[in-house]
């Protein structure tokens, strides 16, 4: 009888893994240039937008937004979608170590924008990097400015919200109008002198 106790203790042991569900993390990534992607993605480069996917929610970041989530594959000119790996951690403690970089003022276009944000939130769910091809084009960021929109695209419906759980807060209140207009100044001379360098750079 001991023994078959023993036995019972056993296969339910085999059987506990099961009932633990493995979270699945997916990037999806967009078009943000349907037309200039068609040329640039066969050598590994594009000017895209992406998300990461888990738990039947979308989360990304946008310039003026900060950190929002959305149902998957929402946004326009859907690319694909990778497997990144099985999350590690809750999404709201891993959105809770990055709120204090992606906030609504804080997006740059070459160094803090949506692609880095996935990659961020990909790494701390998975501990694995996004593919490098998604953000390659920011290195070319100065370059290409004026062919990329200011701001990241959202899904065109009301399904898309500003993240409201722990991983996302105002850490300021909005800029007035004034100091949006000195910062869309500096931004954009900023961007002329870097663009300029560059061009002179390569002889241009």
């Amino acid at each position: 009888q001991q023994s078959k106790k023993r036995g019972e203790g056993t296969r339910l042991w085999w059987w506990a893994p099961l009932f633990f569900t493995m979270v699945v993390v997916t990037l999806n990534v967009y078009d943000l240039e349907p037309s200039v992607n068609e040329v640039l993605y066969p050598v590994g480069l594009g000017l895209f937008h992406s998300g990461i996917e888990v738990g039947g929610r979308e989360y990304t970041y946008a310039d003026g937004h900060g950190i929002v989530d959305h149902p998957p594959r929402a946004v326009p000119y859907f690319r694909g979608s990778i497997t990144l790996g099985e999350a590690q951690c809750g999404v709201p403690s891993a959105l809770e170590a990055l709120r204090g970089r992606f906030t609504p003022t804080g997006y740059d276009l070459t160094s803090n924008n949506c692609n880095t944000f996935a990659d961020a939130l990909s790494f701390e769910l998975t501990r694995q990097r996004t593919p490098p091809f998604v953000n390659r084009m920011a290195a070319f960021g100065a370059c290409v400015a004026c062919l990329i929109p200011q701001r990241q695209p959202l899904p065109q419906h009301q399904g898309a919200i500003a993240f409201q759980g722990q991983g996302h807060t105002l850490s300021s209140p909005p800029p007035s109008s004034r100091q949006q207009q000195q910062g869309d100044d500096t931004q954009q001379d900023l961007r002329a002198k870097v663009r300029a360098a560059t061009l002179k750079r390569f002889g241009g």
